[in-house]
């Protein structure tokens, strides 16, 4: 980062491309070196986003993250921006950790932001944009598994949720789908 930026004392900051801005605390960015990874690792979940929905890249409007207060309903917020809690906007901006991990919430509400009425059915809104979630999560975390133990009915949890070691395996979403196409 640019010698003296990461020091003013503006509260946001803003990571910009013509694809995603990201705004999040500047104490989140203050001891990031270099900013390009991290645009770059957003740019690639949403092409990953696009290449799911079927959809030409870069067609819509860069996608907006913002740490801030989400609604009451839960940790994230969908629509524009995609809003979190000022505990989670810190991940935004943490590449290791959002490769060694993901970031469902996030993936999750970006899928809401690509879902199509063509095929999310009545009473399926919180089904199909958990695929983006598994997607982005495999094609640009390299996390295989279900990624949340919410994703199997019955509140399987953790033990039943493709964690090594424990329960069934869970194939990665390639495995499973080859036999669709």
């Amino acid at each position: 980062m640019a010698a003296g930026l990461r020091d003013r004392p503006a509260p946001w900051a803003e990571l910009e491309t013509s694809k995603v801005i990201l705004t999040v605390p500047s104490a989140a960015v203050r001891k990031l070196d270099d900013p390009v990874p991290v645009v770059e690792f957003w740019v690639h979940v949403l092409d990953a986003c696009a290449e799911l929905a079927t959809a030409a890249r870069g067609a819509r409007a860069a996608e907006r993250l913002r740490g801030g207060r989400a609604d009451q309903r839960g940790v994230h917020a969908l629509g524009y921006p995609i809003m979190t809690h000022l505990d989670v906007a810190p991940l935004v901006v943490d590449l290791p950790r959002l490769l060694a991990q993901g970031s469902w919430g996030h993936f999750h509400e970006m899928g809401h932001n690509h879902q199509q009425g063509d095929w999310t059915f009545e009473g399926t809104g919180e089904v199909t944009e958990n695929l983006f979630s598994l997607y982005v999560m495999q094609r640009c975390c390299h996390v295989a598994g279900p990624g949340h133990s919410a994703v199997f009915a019955g509140g399987a949890g953790e033990e039943d949720c493709g964690v090594p070691g424990r329960g069934r395996q869970v194939q990665p979403v390639e495995e499973r789908t080859r036999s669709w196409r």
